[in-house]
């Protein structure tokens, strides 16, 4: 009979040469699939990248045409008896104008000779790249010497109503540009072509400067698959060279951006590709030679840690039979135990043998672990649905928001449209105008302090407000924040049966603080117009308390107040006390977040204290100096 320790060896030897073969064959096989993956990842990944960067180049370019089709709309429809001449001067003054800000390469409008008079071109051009901007001479596209100037944006532009272009060379400026060029009609009647331009070297020198392994190389075709970008090739219809029926399989796919095999010039070759926003296709090449280099070297690699492997099982297997031929039955019933799932078991730690006694210790370590991360697992598992329930309550939390805050910003913005073009085309009497115009006035202002809120929000929550502290009085404080509300009166206008209290005495004169008086004053004044929102009768009082040590402001108002169990959170983003209670009073729901947010960048302490449907009192404490 084969001994304990023999059968041991044998086994394991075995076993550990089979798993050698098996891991290191699978282990092959997933090399050359991961090698293939990780080429066409690296691929994709790049083609995504600079895809990225050109579509930034592009949507700037629109965006530049965008703001000279704003400010043409503008000057054009503001004043329809102002002459041309003047018209086109103070576009050009806004051109070179919004030019030094954006920095654009180049801004122009070409005006159609058969609709205006001279000037008819207003072209801006950067010659140094530095922001140093001049106009074009101008020139009649009509008559322009086409042998030598490319303008098939202008035709493509007339016939389309926008366009991008391939790569040109534009002799004035002595560059070659892809432009960007957008149609402008007025009443009907064509007036002009507009937009902007980047210049294409920079673009060329970067995508071709671009290696993937070591022969691998970017390209570009447009929405005709003519090639615009090659190492090698250029301005050629790829499908005079397409061997490999590569248009074709682009074409077919229904994605923007995928990966494909083609074979060009007998060589298998990887393809990564991505449409762009304007119909070219940015593709990345690479040869599978390239690839298999990779796959050869993972082989030797494998091959040699196979050969490792089944060293290492011999020497492991020898060592191993040598400590396991202990008798092991006084371990069964108690790991049966285990196995059913009694954790609480434990072996004894009184044997002689070292082996059996390291045994013991390490199955009670792994017994006592196992009992505590089932216990750990359990609380975290409470953890986990506590903060499941708080997400689900921020996000409906932000949800009312939303809808909270686009309703007002909708209602003020509707009624200064409303009213705006009443005034405009309704025959009105002067008071009717004044009414209407002071209705305007009203809603825009509603509408700046609910933009002012979210922008003033943001800033807190993405820690981006700082403040600037100085030396104040008390009663300054107080007097700034009441000239506001007077001078403003806020979104909230206090009603006739409500009071307004000012208690500010003598004392406050003499009582220093510092701090950032704008914030401050902004903060109170967000607790005033709260006050002020949900207050329809009694009074409202605003003042200080000095103590030796402290000034403490306060609001107190005999509105509607606040229950005890929404006192904590009436400070957090987008919480409000009574949705319902939102739809009557209206506001942002942000006042009292951006006081809170206010008040932990002045290390002030904000608090309140309210007795529901009698009053409401929120203080601010700060530091007094002398």
């Amino acid at each position: 009979m084969r001994s304990l320790r023999s059968t041991i060896n044998i086994g394991f030897i075995l076993i550990s040469t089979i798993t050698a073969i098996v891991i290191g064959g699978v282990s092959l096989i997933l090399g050359i699939q991961y090698t293939e993956n990780e080429a066409k990842e690296k691929l994709t990944l790049m083609v995504s990248a600079y895809s990225s960067e050109i579509e930034q180049s592009l949507g700037k370019i629109r965006s530049y045409s965008d703001v000279l089709e704003s400010l043409i709309n503008s000057i054009w429809n503001d004043n329809p008896t102002e002459s041309e001449q003047i018209k086109k001067q103070k576009l050009a003054k806004f051109m070179l104008t919004y030019c030094k800000s954006a920095k654009p390469n180049s801004f122009w409008i070409v005006f159609n000779p058969k609709a205006t008079n001279p000037p008819y071109a207003l072209s801006l051009f950067d010659s140094t790249e530095r922001g140093n901007y001049t106009f074009e001479p101008d020139y009649n596209i009509l008559t322009i010497d086409t042998t030598i100037y490319d303008i098939a944006w202008w035709k493509n532009a007339q016939k389309d109503g926008e366009t991008w272009t391939n790569p040109y060379y534009w002799k004035p400026w002595n560059k070659t540009i892809i432009s960007y060029a957008r149609k402008l009609t007025v009443k009907n009647q064509f007036i002009a072509v507009f937009g902007s331009d980047f210049f294409f070297n920079k673009l060329k020198v970067k995508i071709a400067s671009a290696k993937s392994f070591n022969s691998g190389y970017f390209w570009i075709v447009d929405q005709n698959y003519q090639m615009i970008l090659h190492p090698t090739l250029q301005n050629i219809k790829v499908r005079t060279i397409d061997s490999g029926n590569i248009i074709d399989k682009i074409s077919e796919q229904k994605l923007r951006e995928g990966n494909l095999t083609y074979e060009y010039q007998g060589k298998q070759k990887m393809l990564a590709f991505k449409r762009l926003s304007n119909n070219w296709t940015l593709c990345m090449s690479v040869p599978y030679s390239e690839i298999h280099k990779q796959q050869r070297t993972i082989t030797i690699i494998i091959m040699g840690l196979m050969l490792l492997l089944s060293v290492l099982a011999i020497l492991i297997s020898t060592n191993l039979s040598r400590n396991i031929t202990n008798p092991l039955t006084g371990f069964i019933a108690i790991f049966k135990k285990g196995a059913e799932g009694d954790l609480s078991v434990r072996t004894s730690t009184n044997s002689p043998t070292t082996e059996i006694l390291a045994l013991s210790e390490n199955f009670n370590f792994f017994m006592a672990r196992m009992q505590w991360q089932v216990t750990e697992l359990e609380e975290t598992k409470e953890s986990l649905i506590l903060a499941i329930r708080k997400e689900e309550e921020a996000n409906r939390l932000k949800s009312a928001f939303l809808s909270n805050i686009s309703h007002e910003i909708r209602t003020p913005l509707n009624a200064v449209i409303g009213f705006s073009e009443l005034i405009k085309k309704e025959k009105l009497s002067e008071e009717e105008k004044n009414r209407f115009s002071n209705l305007v006035v009203k809603n825009a202002y509603a509408l700046l302090r609910t933009l002012d809120d979210v922008i003033q929000a943001s800033k807190i929550e993405s820690g981006n407000l700082s403040a600037t502290i100085e030396k104040t009085t008390v009663s300054n404080v107080l007097d700034s924040v009441i000239e506001v509300y007077t001078k403003h009166r806020g979104t909230y206008v206090i009603s006739k049966e409500t009071e307004l209290i000012v208690e500010n005495n003598s004392t406050n004169e003499t009582a220093y603080i510092l701090t950032d008086i704008m914030l401050l004053q902004e903060m109170l004044s967000q607790m005033l117009e709260n006050s002020i929102k949900f207050t329809a009768e009694g009074t409202i009082k605003i003042g200080a308390i000095v103590s030796n040590s402290t000034v403490v402001f306060y609001v107190e108002d005999t509105g509607i107040g606040i229950a005890l169990e929404k006192k904590e959170k009436i400070f957090d983003l987008f919480y409000k006390a009574n949705h319902n209670q939102s739809q009557l009073f209206g506001g942002s729901g942000l006042g009292l977040t951006i006081a809170k947010g206010i008040a932990d960048l002045l290390g002030a302490s904000l608090w309140v204290e309210s007795e529901p449907s009698i009053k409401t009192t929120f203080f601010v404490g700060l530091p007094r100096i002398y």
